[in-house]
């Protein structure tokens, strides 16, 4: 699950103001504040932004979880430029101080959250980490996210379908090496390479950069202009390939489906422009990060790691209801 870059998501989003909201109590509405509920147990929810398409979400999952547990006292804490690692670990200390009784975070850092996390440990307040992961398994009690090689394999099975089991694929991924981002380039792998009529070409790398992704697409389309696929890990990859595809006017001709459900790529699936997303839910990471501390309080034991479900996103259901939980947005549900 983890990854040290940001995803895409948050760095599309401006950073508005402060950051931190002092201990509110929780019982699962979800405005700013919240409203009256108890106020037996303290949580700390540190994400990688605020009003943010992924992370709003995450927010309104944790204060439904709250309200659904008879309410506590929940803080959410982002820094102020998205997605700064040493401004997390900054709000990790000054959380520490408060005494929560769990942190809930997104660690967006397969390493540096650690040590402070630790001595979060060691100071007996639940860790529970949400989305990514982390290298050192004696920081954290338990880590929720979706498992990214399972979605890359639903990416792959679909990409076969769509094609009919002939063309050749390529993966546009964002850094070599990250373990989000190899597992749904391998998960897709897996799948494609299952079957005898895709020509697997391998993955091409961005940077996460849209403009990069474009360049990267473009070259491709003039090595191999009979290009049947690509799989996108990620929103900027996706937005890259796209522009590129439109510019040598291919998009017809070429499957693309990606990871990540903006409303942008919602839109793209309605009007038929891009073949399917892999959604995940942040509001479930938030919802179940919550559900989690609260078993981790009363004594029960929680596995350490919880992959969540992903789900293939084409026109068929992109409408569904049951669809919506997996769209990233800044408002919750009334």
């Amino acid at each position: 699950m983890a990854s040290r870059r940001l995803r895409p998501s948050v760095t599309i989003i401006m950073a508005l103001g402060a950051l931190t909201l002092g201990y509110v109590s929780a019982c699962g509405s979800n405005a700013e504040g919240s409203s009256a509920g108890s106020a037996e147990h303290k949580i700390a929810l540190i994400t990688a932004a605020r009003n943010n398409p992924f992370f709003s979400p995450m927010e309104c999952g944790a204060k439904k979880a709250l309200g659904e547990l008879g309410g506590g006292k929940l803080e959410v804490s982002a820094p102020s430029t998205p997605g700064d690692v040493p401004g997390m670990v900054q709000i990790i200390n000054a959380a520490m101080a408060k005494k929560p009784d769990a942190i809930v975070i997104d660690p967006i850092d397969t390493a540096a959250f650690s040590p402070a996390l630790r001595a979060a440990k060691d100071k007996g307040i639940k860790v529970v980490l949400v989305d990514n992961t982390l290298t050192d398994a004696k920081s954290y009690d338990t880590a929720i996210g979706a498992n990214n090689e399972v979605g890359g394999e639903q990416a792959g099975q679909e990409m076969v379908k769509a094609l009919g089991g002939q063309g050749k694929v390529l993966t546009l991924n964002g850094f070599p090496g990250q373990e989000t981002l190899t597992a749904r380039e391998e998960g897709f792998k897996k799948a494609v390479s299952g079957s005898p009529g895709i020509d697997y070409l391998g993955v091409q790398y961005s940077k996460q950069d849209a403009t990069t992704a474009a360049s990267v697409t473009a070259a491709a389309l003039a090595k191999t202009p009979d290009l049947k696929g690509i799989w996108a890990t990620s929103y900027n990859d996706m937005i890259g390939a796209v522009n590129a595809l439109k510019r040598a006017n291919k998009l017809s001709q070429v499957t693309v489906i990606a990871w990540d459900t903006t409303e942008d790529q919602v839109k793209m699936v309605r009007d038929g422009e891009i073949h399917a997303l892999v959604g995940q839910s942040p509001e479930l990471m938030g919802y179940n990060g919550v559900q989690s501390a609260y078993k981790l309080f009363d004594g029960t034991t929680v596995p350490q790691s919880q992959p969540l479900d992903t789900l293939l996103i084409t026109k068929s259901n992109v409408d569904d209801p049951k669809t919506a939980q997996y769209f990233y947005t800044t408002k919750c549900d009334s």
